[in-house]
């Protein structure tokens, strides 16, 4: 006796489906996971026969970033590159667009030399590496034409951080790039406030954080806006943007 196709199908998809709600998703087999998962997809309702890139984007590499064009506008990103040495050109040719472009566990020791990170239309980079450890590490590229100065005075000691404060049609802007191990002290937030309140103090307007902290950034948000609304009204109305752990964060004047 003969069943057409789609009615086998659904009668399998049933079967397994039965199997799945009395064997629990662990115990299933190769074949009923993928029954199930057949049958999602189906109840979607918008899956594609045959996905691949456009005929407007099939030359372009797999894997790589796409980012929309920067016009006139100062812009930054942060990536968690976990290693930076094997990963130079693709940074380079992926986040050339952007103005600011900072990296965290760059996974950089001694001697690894400054001079073999640069890129060609980026300033020598800003670095910090972990001491004694060859994992966390932190580095920051300016654009050439973008005035620009390390703040080591806002950095703390045990936290692996970089302030840099850059100046941009006659405004002036701190960025601070964090990195927090998933293992850290609980007391390392505790000086990550402090830093912030550092920048803060020095009267600039416009601040901007990000990096990984590698934990729930809302009660971090939340802890932070509290500290800026502490300040008197004249500090308290500063532009201060937090963009912790985004794949891409602009900030534009």
């Amino acid at each position: 006796m003969s069943v057409e196709l789609n009615i086998y199908r659904a009668r399998v998809g049933l079967h397994n489906f039965r199997n799945f709600k009395v064997k629990g998703l662990g115990k299933l087999n190769n074949f009923e996971l993928l029954t199930l998962f057949a049958i999602l997809l189906y109840q979607a309702g918008d899956v594609e026969k045959n996905p691949g890139p456009t005929s407007e984007s099939s030359s372009e590499s797999s894997g790589s970033f796409h980012f929309p064009p920067l016009h006139g506008n100062l812009s930054m990103v942060h990536y968690n590159v976990q290693s930076v040495s094997n990963k130079l050109d693709v940074i380079e040719a992926e986040f050339s667009d952007f103005s600011i472009i900072s990296l965290t566990e760059t996974w950089l020791n001694e001697s690894k030399l400054t001079e073999d990170l640069t890129f060609n239309e980026y300033q020598k980079p800003f670095r910090r590496d972990r001491v004694g450890d060859s994992h966390g590490g932190i580095l920051v590229y300016v654009k050439r034409d973008i005035p620009c100065k390390r703040r080591s005075d806002l950095e703390i000691a045990n936290v692996e951080c970089i302030w840099i404060e850059v100046n941009i049609r006659n405004k002036k802007l701190l960025l601070g790039t964090f990195y927090r191990p998933p293992n850290a002290s609980p007391l390392i937030l505790s000086n990550i406030e402090q830093s912030i309140g550092l920048a803060v103090d020095t009267g600039i307007e416009n601040i901007c954080i990000t990096g990984d902290l590698n934990l729930n950034t809302v009660k971090i948000l939340i802890n932070a806006h509290a500290l800026i609304n502490a300040h008197p009204p004249n500090l308290s109305r500063k532009k201060v943007r937090f963009l912790v752990h985004f794949p891409e964060s602009r900030y534009l004047y």
